[in-house]
């Protein structure tokens, strides 16, 4: 007679259940092992968190660095219950470009990010460069898990007949970063002016209006994504530093333009250079005004470009990034906890 084991019940705690380092890096393929019977697992707010731990066996404490959680992480390691730590940045060295460099920064929470990094069983990061930028940083043990996206196979790409749209998207911090090719969206919008429009989610750039551009707050993730897949971008602009900070994130950018097909141009950097090939699934440009100006204008002219880039990184992501694939990820990085 063969004994099946009770699958194992997973608890993540986080600040924010509805931000994309949870939804992309975590959930999507946590949901897809629930739905095959290969664990269970519930999200919790981190300020409630010690009334779930019970249900637990395995938690998984997502970017916490709150240093009132270090009662809870030892009150689950008192309990026997075994304990994950997951990033998807390089919170032990945050460049002053980050809008909360200081408070990252701060003698506390860098204090109580070492009380996890060395107290959890293991350090659960987004990609492999990061793994080893906290293995080296801190001699401890980490694995990574592929981020993963969902995609509607009947997605169509409605391009508008008037105005080719050129969009950037991204946190706050962003709007610092664009101000480096600020002079690339003055001149095309100097003479493609009647042909384009900007569209700006998140950051805030200085010269908004001076490029007549559209503004969209931040919102939570969901409404992020419903943003993105019912806006006909055209184009859309992913700008990142040339640095270890930037370097070791992953491509989360491609995936979200790609799955609502719209085709992209990348900073020609490492992180990029992982996921994009030149002229077939995205376009890259050196991080000068010339490079930048060149790939837009380029994509402007071509609108033919455009829509195989879009196809080909679309069917690119259906196939490498869905949430099986990041399950099965999930599976050969912790399947030691299964």
């Amino acid at each position: 007679m063969v004994i099946l084991q009770p699958i194992k019940k997973w608890l993540i705690i986080t600040k924010d259940s509805q931000g994309a380092s949870e939804r992309v890096g975590l959930l999507n393929s946590l949901e897809y092992l629930k739905a095959h019977k290969v664990l269970d697992y519930q999200v919790t707010d981190s300020e409630r968190p010690i009334s779930e731990l019970e249900w637990a066996d395995n938690i998984i404490f997502s970017r916490t660095i709150e240093s009132q959680m270090i009662y809870v992480l030892d009150t689950a390691l008192r309990k026997g219950k075994i304990t994950l730590y997951y990033v998807d940045d390089r919170l032990f060295n945050v460049p002053d470009y980050c809008r909360l460099n200081h408070y990252y920064n701060s003698e506390e929470v860098q204090q109580t990010l070492r009380y996890f990094i060395k107290s959890v069983h293991q350090v659960v990061t987004c990609s492999k460069w990061l793994s080893r930028s906290y293995d080296e940083q801190y001699h401890c043990r980490s694995t990574w898990v592929q981020p993963a996206v969902k995609v509607n196979s009947k997605s169509q790409k409605n391009f508008y007949e008037d105005k080719i749209v050129i969009g950037v998207a991204g946190n706050p911090d962003y709007a610092g970063r664009l101000e480096a090719i600020k002079e690339v969206f003055l001149s095309l919008h100097g003479k493609y002016k009647k042909e384009i429009q900007f569209e700006f989610f998140g950051p805030k750039v200085s010269f908004l209006d001076a490029v007549e551009g559209l503004y969209y707050r931040p919102v939570a993730y969901r409404y992020y994504e419903m943003y993105l897949s019912r806006k006909s971008w055209d184009l859309g602009l992913a700008y990142l530093e040339d640095s270890s900070f930037d370097n070791c994130k992953y491509f989360n950018k491609y995936l979200e333009y790609s799955r609502f097909k719209i085709p992209g141009i990348y900073s020609d950097i490492p992180l990029y250079h992982r996921a994009i090939r030149e002229g077939i699934n995205g376009a890259i440009a050196k991080n000068t005004c010339d490079e930048w100006y060149g790939q837009i204008e380029k994509l402007i002219q071509d609108r033919n470009l455009r829509e195989q880039l879009a196809e080909n990184a679309y069917n690119e992501v259906v196939e490498q990034f869905s949430p099986q694939k990041g399950a099965e990820s999930f599976i050969w990085a912790l399947g030691s906890y299964l």
